[in-house]
């Protein structure tokens, strides 16, 4: 995860039950040995994944001169871990701020939860204490897109009395069990008529749709993503923040780390060698949540070709045994077209030092300021 020598102190909690390990400078390979320690196999969002972090730790921290923490979590008396936590360090002006490494990469923010894990709400509290009696330096906390649930289990940091709402995101759910809204319904069906009419005149133009494997052909594909996305944002004249060199190598790193099935999935339609639409994926744990998206060249927005690639990608995915399809954080209009539920996004923010009280305070004034 960083470089070449692990370090560990331990403190433990006995009464609340828990022991808190904490690892700075794992290797790649430490970590990974941690990862198949969790009982039962480990448990995480498509966005904590070991390809997820090793990426990240490569390409983003050194972009806000970050530093990396890793806390081990076990049962008190316990030498087998029950969850994860990966954290990263970064100063901002005269504090530190720990949070799960993000940076807008991460549309969901969770541990790496072992899945025989067996961790009871009334438990919460005392585990949250546990984290974060090992904060050592740092002033603040800030943890955000903090989703109710990890592949099916419970998210331990989502029912923290620390965290709040603030943030939604939409989710389908692929095996629609339970009731449906009947609008919601009603949207799918639309859409679904509309994108299949669509992929009709497309493929009658000589369209083809491919599930792209190759790792260069993959690397090549997300490059064209992001030259469609930058045109896209240039000619409505939107800051893209997703344009950096950083970020376009975390993301072909990512894929680099990745075997066919997962953690990535890519998808596009062409017109010969020209890619008109094309949707890459992060999957994981029975989640397959889109985080990139390519709407093509306007001479083929007729037929909508980013749409009928995304509907695609859906169809793969509910075909692949997926539960899950999430479109990430935000509710633009474009993703109501789809039906999907909205679910709540949870944050935890506070303060361990008076530094980083007054630095929280600061912030809100000045955001109450900014909205006056």
């Amino acid at each position: 995860m960083l470089h070449n020598h692990a370090e560990a102190e331990l403190q433990e909690n006995v009464a609340a039950g828990f022991t808190c390990l904490q690892h700075k400078d794992l290797t790649d390979a430490e970590l990974e040995a941690l990862w198949h320690k969790l009982p039962g196999g480990a448990v995480s969002t498509p966005f904590q994944t070991l390809e997820f972090l090793e990426a990240f730790s490569r390409h983003m921290t050194k972009t806000v001169n970050a530093g990396h923490r890793l806390l081990e979590v076990r049962a008190t008396g316990s030498d087998q871990p029950l969850l994860l936590l990966p954290l990263i360090i970064r100063p901002r002006g005269f504090v530190r701020i720990a949070s799960i490494p993000d940076l807008t990469l991460a549309d969901q923010n969770a541990p790496i939860v072992a899945r025989k894990a067996d961790i009871q709400p009334d438990q919460l509290d005392a585990l949250w204490s546990a984290i974060v009696a090992q904060l050592d330096g740092i002033d603040i906390v800030d943890i955000f897109n903090i989703p109710a649930q990890v592949g099916g289990l419970e998210n331990p940091l989502f029912s923290v009395a620390k965290a709040a709402v603030n943030d939604q995101f939409y989710l389908l759910d692929l095996k629609e069990v339970g009731d449906v809204d009947p609008r919601l319904k009603s949207r799918r069906k639309k859409l679904q008529k509309d994108m299949r009419s669509k992929w009709r005149r497309l493929e009658e133009q000589g369209c083809r749709l491919e599930c792209v494997e190759d790792t260069q052909e993959r690397i090549r594909l997300c490059d064209t993503i992001f030259k469609h996305k930058q045109k896209r944002f240039d000619e409505i004249g939107v800051q893209n923040v997703l344009s950096s060199s950083a970020v376009e190598n975390f993301y072909r790193k990512v894929i680099e780390n990745s075997r066919p099935e997962e953690p990535v999935v890519m998808h596009a339609i062409y017109h010969g060698d020209e890619v008109l639409g094309a949707t890459m994926c992060l999957v994981a744990n029975g989640l397959a949540n889109c985080v990139l998206l390519s709407m093509g060249s306007e001479e083929w927005q007729a037929l909508s070709p980013g749409m009928v690639a995304l509907t695609k990608t859906i169809e793969w995915a509910r075909g692949a045994g997926y539960s899950f399809f999430s479109l990430g954080t935000g509710t633009q209009d474009y993703k109501k077209r789809f039906g999907f539920e909205t679910h709540d996004l949870k944050r935890i923010l506070f303060p361990l030092t008076l530094k980083g009280q007054a630095h929280i305070k600061l912030s809100k004034l000045k955001s109450t300021f900014h909205r006056d």
